[in-house]
Order: structure tokens, then C-alpha cells, then sequence
């Protein structure tokens, strides 16, 4: 993960059997070194990781990484020194990291159909799953 620091440090991971790796949102929007570094050389997350050896053919598959922010909300939330219940990540701030990450593939943000949801909720839900995905084209 990028969080990691022996991933951004030469010599890179021998990169010869992985066709595609997955980077999340919330991982890098919980990276402020990293986002400035970004920043400040007008760079993509892809560009970067290019520049230290990360191979070009291999792939980026962008996720939001709610599900994992959510799984520490609820079961590690009280053991860490942050208090992970008030953290949330916002479509537009996981929409715009999706740009900055710079990805061959994405994870639209979807909603969760239930059961119970009505034919019009399901509708709705649907839509919405069209019109972030819709963002990048």
C-alpha cells in the first residue's frame, strides 16, 4: 500500500508477476507527505510511482476504500489513537483523488441495493452508480 515506506524506496518490488495492483482513496487521502509531494511536482500518483520504477504496463485499479475505512469504524475504531468514528470520505474528495491517482481502472462509487428498497430506490441508486462513473468519461 502506499502508506507503507518501503514502497515508495528503491529498490523497488520485482513488479514481473502483477498485471494490475490496487491503490485506495482513503490510502493516499490519509497521506499528507505524499499528496504534497504530489502536489508540488504537478504529478499523478501513476507518474510518480513510474518515476521510481513502478513499470509502466503494469496496471492501476483505483477503489474508494470506504469498506475498509468502515471495517475500522467498527471494530478497530477504539484502538487506535484517532478516532476513526467522525472520519468519512466524501464522493467528491474520493472522485477527485481518483484523479490524482491517475488509474487505467476504477471502482465507481456504488450505493447498496436492499431487499426492501423500492423499485423507484433501486432506480435512483442505479443512476447515481452511472453518474460517478460518468465523471471520468
Amino acid at each position: 500500500m502506499i502508506t507503507n515506506p518501503v514502497f515508495a524506496e528503491k529498490p523497488f518490488i520485482s513488479w514481473d508477476y502483477t498485471d494490475t495492483v490496487l491503490l485506495t482513496a482513503y490510502d493516499l487521502l490519509k497521506n499528507d507527505p505524499l499528496i504534497y509531494e504530489l502536489h508540488s511536482n504537478s504529478v499523478t500518483l501513476k507518474e510518480y510511482m513510474n518515476d521510481i520504477g513502478f513499470p509502466k504496463t503494469t496496471k492501476i485499479l483505483a477503489d474508494s476504500g470506504v469498506f475498509a475505512l468502515e471495517w475500522i469504524k467498527r471494530s478497530k475504531g477504539k484502538t487506535f489513537k484517532q478516532d476513526y468514528s467522525h472520519v468519512s470520505l466524501k464522493a467528491d474528495q474520493i472522485l477527485s483523488t481518483y484523479t490524482l491517482i491517475d488509474p487505467d481502472f476504477i471502482v465507481p462509487l456504488d450505493e447498496i441495493i436492499l431487499p426492501k428498497d423500492t423499485e423507484d430506490e433501486v432506480k435512483e441508486k442505479i443512476q447515481k452508480i452511472k453518474n460517478n462513473s460518468l465523471v471520468f468519461f
